[in-house]
C-alpha cells in the first residue's frame, strides 16, 4: 500500500494517510468509472457491518474535505438533499481540486464512523511515496510528423486483415451518399394507431348520409296523408286555336261519355198522306153453314133492303166523312168498312141466284 499526503483544504502536504484501492473508512479513495456514492457507501460501511448504506452516504456527503466535489439532486431524490456528483471533471494530482479542473475522476475522503476529517489525524512529516497508477487519460493531440523512415520489406496481409482495414477506414471516413436507389417493395402494415378524437359531422354531411341511406334502403310506403289545401289558381294560359271539326269532335266525345237525360215528349206531328192500297189477300175457307135463325127475307125483299141501306148510309155519312178528312184521308177506314159490308151482302145475294134454290125457299137469313 502506498501513501499520499494531503492537507485539509489545501494542496498536498506532510499528511501521510493511506490511499486505498477499495473504499475504506479513514482513507482516501480514487474514484473509478462505474462508482456511485451508493456503491461506495455500501462497500465502505454496510458490507463491513459498520453502519447502514444511508448513514454511510451521509458520512461521505457531510465530509468537509469532500466539499470540492460538485453536489446535485440527481441520485439523492429519496433523501431530499443535494449530494455528491461523481464525474470525470477533476485533477487528482492537485486534490482537492475544483470541478472542471481536469478530466479525471475525483479523489474522495472516506470518513471513519466518527466523521473525522483528514486534519484530525495530525501532521506527519514524511516523504510521500507515489500511489498506484491511475486510469490512463485520453490521448493528447498528435505531434508533428517526423521524417520518413527507410523503406521496409514488402508486407503481406490476409483477406480478413485487408477487409478490416477497409472497414476501419470507411468507418472513420464515411463516403458521401450516392444517388437514391429504386424504392423497395412495401413492408408489412404497421399496427393500427389509437383512435382519434370523436369528430362532429356538419349538417350538410348528415343530410348527405341520410339521403344515401334512404336511396339504398327506401322505406315502405306509409298511409296516404290528407290532401293539402288547394293552391292559388295559376295564371291564364294563352288563347287556344281549334277548327270546326276539332270542336265538333270534342262535343261529340263529351256527349257520348255524358249522354243527356231525355226531355219531355213533344206534340205529335201532322199525319202523313195515305199510302197506296195493297193487293187483296187470299180468300179464306168458307165457313160451315149454320142453322138458320133470326128472321128470313125473300131475295127481292133482301135486295131492296140492302140497296136502301147503302143509299141511306152514303147519303147521311159520306159528305161528313169527306169533310172531316180534309183531303187527307181521315175517316176513310169507316167508309171502306161500309163498302165491305155492302159488298158482302151483294156477294151473298149473287151466290144465291147462281146456285138456285136447291129445293130451298128463296130467302136470305140475316
Amino acid at each position: 500500500m502506498g501513501s499520499v499526503a494531503y492537507l485539509f483544504g489545501a494542496a498536498p502536504s506532510a499528511l501521510n494517510l493511506p490511499f486505498t484501492l477499495a473504499p475504506t473508512p479513514g482513507n482516501f479513495y480514487q474514484v473509478k468509472k462505474g462508482d456511485t456514492p451508493w456503491s461506495i457507501a455500501k462497500k465502505a460501511y454496510a458490507d463491513r457491518g459498520l453502519v447502514s448504506v444511508k448513514d454511510g452516504l451521509f458520512l461521505l456527503n457531510g465530509s468537509a474535505w469532500n466539499g470540492h466535489i460538485k453536489k446535485g439532486a440527481s441520485g439523492w431524490e429519496n433523501y431530499g438533499v443535494k449530494g455528491l456528483q461523481l464525474t470525470p471533471d477533476y485533477n487528482p494530482a492537485a486534490a482537492p481540486s475544483a470541478f472542471g479542473s481536469g478530466n479525471q475522476w475525483p479523489v474522495l475522503w472516506v470518513p471513519p464512523i466518527d466523521a473525522k476529517e483528514p486534519a484530525d489525524f495530525g501532521p506527519v512529516v514524511t516523504t510521500p511515496t507515489p500511489g498506484p497508477a491511475g486510469e490512463r487519460g485520453p490521448a493528447g493531440p498528435p505531434g508533428p510528423a517526423g521524417p520518413a523512415g527507410p523503406k521496409g520489406d514488402p508486407g503481406s496481409a490476409s483477406k480478413e486483415q485487408v477487409q478490416k482495414l477497409i472497414n476501419d477506414y470507411l468507418k472513420q471516413n464515411p463516403p458521401a451518399p450516392g444517388p437514391a436507389g429504386e424504392r423497395g417493395p412495401a413492408g408489412p402494415p404497421g399496427p393500427a394507431g389509437p383512435p382519434g378524437e370523436p369528430g362532429q359531422a356538419s349538417k350538410e354531411a348528415i343530410a348527405a348520409l341520410v339521403s344515401d341511406y334512404l336511396r339504398e334502403n327506401p322505406p315502405a310506403a306509409g298511409i296516404v296523408g290528407p290532401p293539402g289545401p288547394a293552391g292559388p289558381p295559376g295564371p291564364a294560359g294563352p288563347p287556344g286555336s281549334a277548327n270546326l271539326e276539332q270542336v265538333q269532335k270534342l262535343i261529340n266525345d263529351y256527349l257520348r261519355a255524358n249522354p243527356p237525360a231525355p226531355g219531355p215528349a213533344g206534340a205529335p206531328g201532322p199525319a202523313g198522306p195515305p199510302g197506296p192500297a195493297g193487293p187483296p189477300g187470299p180468300a179464306g175457307q168458307p165457313g160451315a153453314s149454320g142453322q138458320a135463325g133470326g128472321f128470313s127475307l125473300d131475295m127481292d125483299t133482301a135486295r131492296a133492303f140492302v140497296d136502301s141501306r147503302i143509299r141511306t148510309f152514303a147519303r147521311n155519312n159520306l159528305a161528313d166523312y169527306l169533310k172531316e178528312a180534309g183531303g187527307q184521308g181521315a175517316g176513310f177506314g169507316s167508309l171502306l168498312a161500309a163498302g165491305i159490308v155492302g159488298g158482302a151482302l151483294a156477294l151473298a145475294i149473287a151466290k144465291r141466284r147462281k146456285g138456285g134454290n136447291n129445293g130451298r125457299s128463296d130467302t136470305l137469313t140475316i
